[in-house]
């Protein structure tokens, strides 16, 4: 789910068609079913990243089934973010979370945005991502500090984007 409103990437990254999104369902303009968009991963990510098993599976999907993800867009209208407060949001998640394994959020920037902190309490846990060499180490400890500070929260783990591409292979 695209989250991060002011910066909306997912339908770029995934090719995905423009139109209803995560505003759209929070405004009541648009149906879940309607706003969500099922991406094949095989043609979304590279394939060396694709895990197949000798019996035809891949990362866990029976059958040769192709390994797939359901994205919830950030939505098709520009709409003022702020009416849109995290606890919607958070429940939102709540409910998705219901009928799938796992619900993945991409974010805003944790710093930027007020009013977060009902939301990221709601989650399970929270991965920080950093760019390399535009995440300086201040920015890095305000963050995990703010984090600290905010109940229930749970960090599983640091991405940095960004970096050469490596290969244990090589």
């Amino acid at each position: 789910m695209e989250a991060d409103l002011g910066n909306p990437s997912l339908d770029k990254q995934f090719n995905l068609r423009p139109g209803p999104g995560l505003t759209d369902v929070l405004a009541r303009d648009a149906g879940f079913a309607e706003a969500v968009q099922e991406v094949d991963l095989r043609s979304a990510v590279a394939p060396r990243a694709i895990q197949t098993s000798p019996d035809g599976s891949a990362n866990g999907h029976a059958g040769g089934a192709p390994p797939t993800v359901e994205v919830l867009t950030g939505g098709g209208a520009e709409r003022e973010t702020s009416i849109f407060p995290a606890r919607s949001i958070g429940s939102m998640v709540a409910q998705m979370a219901q009928t799938r394994e796992v619900v993945v959020i991409d974010g805003p920037p944790i710093l930027s945005v007020s009013g977060i902190v009902p939301l990221l309490s709601a989650l399970d846990g929270v991965i920080i991502v950093g760019r390399v060499g535009s995440t300086d180490v201040a920015s890095a400890h305000r963050v995990t500090e703010f984090l600290a500070r905010v109940p229930d929260v749970r960090v599983l783990g640091v991405v940095a984007n960004g970096s050469a591409e490596i290969s244990i292979e090589d």
